[in-house]
């Protein structure tokens, strides 16, 4: 597989030497550095099996637009509709039974927008309240955030022309318990735009362990942006700041509909997952907290491509907690079926080493024979 690759490589960068007129000096380095990153790559990507049916959505989950994984109860996660009747959240099983309807208070607004005027309710996650603070942490208080950051008319495709002006996203404490059929709690609705006043849409929404939020927005084609909220603030609408940006595989949707960040030991980041209706794609990180610095530099490196389930209008991706070994999605029909992707390593990618010893390693392995012998026909050819 090494030798394919690297004659892959070269066969690729030797047609754009001579389009441009560069030197064998100039391809040969490009070609170590290709295979470098090819090679890091490899080695930080999960391995995970089949997708394997589950449960099915069911009741009040009508419209599955985003989910997250509970911090406080193990292997419930919490659900929302797209653009909600009333806003509502779902704790669910991965079965899809739902096993506790919240009722969120406090979060009405006067930028009504989406179906009911609630928002368009596109991703959930879960971290900690107080983000940034002091009680920022692994050991709670938890809560959920949810996202109202849809916005299909920001996209040519729709053909409409409505804009909104502002964001927002919703945050509620998780319930201690969840023994009663249904409760009410209070959330707050915070607001942010985008720089220069941008419209965008998306559906994607990452929050770090320590409550740092990311958007990720969805595109007709090209490259989707990468965003970073700052800390939220009630009575202000922040600004988000441009990080990255990342293109969906070319040979399926361009359209990223979910995000979740796989952790390992220690609540430590080790790498980002996005769907989008095709494909799950995998960026792989050096263990990490997730500051925007590292965000950028993971989306500068190759994704793995992951299982995708088979799904109409697959909208949800979401690993377990608070160490991932699996994750699952969904589709936004009613009664979809609910899967899980198994994967066995990635544990171990949490120990892996630093990126030099990556690189003395990836080196090491390259296969220079058929890389040189290639390079010797360039001067002539050129």
């Amino acid at each position: 597989m090494r030798v394919s690759l690297s004659l892959c490589c070269v066969a690729s960068l030797f047609l754009a030497a001579l389009a441009r007129g560069d030197s064998s000096k100039q391809l040969a380095h490009r070609a170590l550095k290709l295979q470098f990153r090819v090679s890091q790559s490899q080695a930080a990507c999960p391995v995970c099996q089949e997708p394997e049916k589950v449960g099915t959505t069911s009741g009040p989950l009508v419209e599955t637009s985003g989910m997250a994984a509970s911090l406080l109860h193990t292997g419930v996660y919490y659900a929302v509709n797209d653009g909600p009747e009333t806003p509502t959240v779902y704790a669910m099983d991965e079965t899809g039974k739902v096993l506790h309807t919240i009722d969120i208070q406090g979060v009405e607004t006067t930028q009504a927008f989406g179906k009911a005027g609630n928002g368009d309710w596109e991703g959930v996650a879960t971290g900690p309240c107080d983000q940034g603070g002091l009680a920022a942490t692994s050991d709670g208080p938890h809560c959920i955030f949810i996202a109202d950051t849809g916005h299909n008319c920001a996209r040519v495709s729709e053909k409409c022309s409505y804009n909104r002006k502002v964001y927002s996203i919703l945050r509620l404490p998780e319930p201690e318990s969840l023994k009663e059929v249904q409760s009410s709690i209070h959330g707050k609705r915070f607001w942010y735009r985008y720089p220069n006043n941008i419209v965008h849409d998306a559906e994607s929404l990452l929050m770090t362990p320590d409550g740092q939020i990311y958007v990720v927005t969805k595109v007709d084609s090209g490259a989707s942006t990468v965003y970073w909220v700052p800390t939220l603030e009630d009575g202000n609408t922040v600004e988000a700041q441009k990080v990255a940006e990342v293109t969906a595989p070319l040979d399926g949707s361009p359209m990223f509909t979910s995000a979740d960040f796989a952790t390992g030991k220690d609540n430590m980041i080790i790498g980002i997952t996005l769907r989008t209706y095709t494909h799950v794609v995998f960026y792989p990180m050096r263990p990490g907290k997730g500051v925007p610095q590292e965000i950028k530099a993971a989306f500068s490196g190759q994704p793995c491509n992951l299982p995708a389930p088979v799904e109409k209008q697959g909208e949800v991706l979401v690993w377990n907690r608070p160490q991932s070994a699996f994750f699952v999605t969904t589709s936004e029909a009613s009664g979809s079926a609910i899967s899980k992707v198994r994967c066995t390593n990635v544990d171990a990618l949490a120990k892996r080493p630093p990126p030099e010893q990556h690189r003395s390693a990836s080196f090491a392995a390259i296969p220079l024979l058929p890389v040189m012998a290639a390079l010797s026909l360039i001067p002539a050819a050129l």
